[in-house]
């Protein structure tokens, strides 16, 4: 089961919702469960709600009563923040402190950095740097092993896959000499052409 959606996956269920196509179908299709799928059209009942929108205007649309509208405004910080990590206001979970917290900041900075530029993040390749950066911090009960990498992955909620779209394939100096070869090419054509 999928546990994350993408903000577009996120906007074609509210469209997909609004056309009538039920909770557990769209669920389905996206790999997420039936509570995602509700805390997504709850976290936009709040979006207009915070427009100025009337309650009762808003129970009217969704054919809710207007209890219902005053629950999710009540309940808005735990909706907000179950959309915003993809995963359901139920599942409690308690984050423990581990002993070594300094270098486990350092390196989910490093592992945000890294994939905000598009590099492909390994787990030998966090291993590696935690090990470095835990030698810098001269800490040394800490031991870079798979069990403290699942752990890391797992409390960050950091899966290892594929990055996908274009700008993730693009070899920025090929595209930079592309650019002065076409410059090139084109020079003896009129604009016409």
């Amino acid at each position: 089961m999928q546990t994350e959606l993408s903000l577009q996956q996120k906007s074609e269920v509210l469209l997909r919702k609004q056309k009538g196509e039920s909770q557990r179908k769209l669920a389905e299709q996206y790999g997420v469960s039936k509570t995602i799928i509700a805390n997504i059209k709850k976290s936009e009942v709040l979006l207009r709600k915070q427009k100025g929108e009337s309650q009762r205007k808003l129970a009217e649309q969704y054919g809710v009563s207007k209890t219902i509208i005053a629950n999710i405004k009540k309940n808005e910080h735990s909706i907000i923040n179950s959309v915003e990590s993809n995963c359901s206001q139920n599942r409690k979970r308690k984050i423990r402190e581990t002993e070594n917290e300094e270098v486990n900041n350092i390196m989910l900075e490093f592992f945000i950095k890294s994939r905000a530029q598009n590099i492909p993040v390994t787990g030998p390749m966090l291993q590696a740097k935690a090990a470095e950066i835990a030698s810098s911090l001269q800490t040394e009960k800490f031991s870079t092993n798979n069990g403290w990498l699942e752990a890391f992955r797992r409390r960050n909620n950091i899966n290892f896959r594929a990055l996908g779209g274009e700008s993730a394939n693009v070899d920025k100096e090929a595209a930079f000499d592309w650019k002065m070869h076409l410059a090139a090419v084109i020079e003896g054509y009129a604009i016409e052409d």
